[in-house]
């Protein structure tokens, strides 16, 4: 039995919080090895999103108002999911899921 193969990528945006332990460097090292391995997996990638923090927030790892920036970015791009460079809990994951920025059905951990 021959399955139909969706020849369209899936689309990615990219998206980490940058704390101050973390230099500007460092981040944007971590950000492109998150974006190759990315496209190694197949996405295409539509977009990144960065937040500059003195730590995760609990709740959503993104602040409130950046969470509703994602939202609109992953709209306007027609992202189909987020890749966040840290690893997150499954708390965060819901509550980012339930705010309507999207399906996040896999985080990677770059570090």
């Amino acid at each position: 039995m021959m399955q139909d193969i969706d020849p369209k990528p899936k689309r990615a945006i990219v998206a980490a919080v940058q704390r101050p332990s973390v230099s500007d460097v460092e981040f944007e090292a971590s950000l492109t090895e998150l974006r190759q391995l990315a496209k190694t997996l197949g996405f295409e990638v539509a977009g990144r999103f960065t937040q500059k923090r003195a730590g995760f927030d609990a709740a959503a790892y993104f602040g409130k108002g950046k969470r509703e920036e994602l939202r609109l970015l992953r709209e306007q791009e027609a992202a189909d999911v987020i890749l966040i460079d840290h690893e997150i809990s499954p708390s965060q994951q819901f509550n980012l899921a339930i705010r309507r920025i999207g399906d996040l059905p896999r985080t990677l951990r770059m570090r």
